[in-house]
């Protein structure tokens, strides 16, 4: 259930998580319960490789802290969300173009790059 793998993810407070920072560029994906958001510009124009997700019927955003391996920063990139697994593809890091493919598991928690 992705529900209780992303409550052992998340970075539980007594308040919501503020939102993810200001960015462009970034690859969001929706399965129905979550938005998944990854990385992007930020304001200063580098490459992020965060990944939130948006609850959406607890109106909430999540933080997701992972191990390593996991996807370079990058922006321009292209993902969906398939069953409670978020996969992305390509883009650029930070302006070369990449060819890689990655898949988020929330069960077990990890980034998984997929042989092309």
């Amino acid at each position: 259930d992705l529900r209780a793998a992303v409550s052992q993810l998340t970075v539980r407070a007594n308040r919501p998580a503020p939102p993810p920072p200001p960015r462009a560029a970034h690859v969001m994906a929706a399965n129905g319960e979550f938005i998944f958001l990854h990385g992007g510009e930020g304001a200063d124009f580098k490459p992020l490789g965060d990944l939130h997700m948006y609850d959406i019927g607890n109106r909430a955003w999540m933080p997701i802290r992972t191990p390593v391996p996991a996807p370079n920063p990058r922006s321009l990139h292209v993902g969906a969300a398939c069953g409670t697994s978020f996969i992305l593809a390509g883009g650029y890091h930070p302006t070369l173009p990449v060819d890689d493919v990655w898949i988020f598991e929330p069960g077990p928690v990890r980034w998984r790059q997929v042989d092309t």
